[in-house]
């Protein structure tokens, strides 16, 4: 964790793979450098969707809640991730974060 799923129009999916390569990497820079996530743990992924209202990207960011990822960090992750999503896609995301309690998470793998 952190899990970064964006969904997006396929009318923005004609990238080259390269591409996408450098989308995962710049998720990824911004997971490490803001949140301080472990590299073995950050999951990126862009998702095909239909949306019928609202923006043509959605965001949502699931992460383990921890006392350095206050709201300050978190609004700078938002601000990073924005900026590497529009320089990839030429859109504005919408973007929801979803802080999760360590000890209410079960993970494996």
């Amino acid at each position: 964790m952190p899990v970064v799923k964006a969904f997006v129009l396929p009318s923005l999916l004609s990238l080259a793979p390269s591409e996408f390569d450098a989308f995962g990497s710049a998720v990824g820079q911004v997971c490490l450098d803001v949140l301080r996530a472990s590299p073995h743990q950050i999951q990126v992924m862009v998702i095909p969707a239909h949306a019928l209202r609202g923006e043509p990207i959605y965001v949502e960011v699931n992460f383990r809640g921890n006392t350095y990822r206050d709201a300050d960090v978190v609004q700078q992750f938002m601000s990073d991730l924005e900026v590497v999503i529009h320089d990839t896609f030429k859109t504005v995301p919408r973007i929801r974060c979803f802080s999760e309690d360590q000890a209410a998470l079960h993970a494996r793998n």
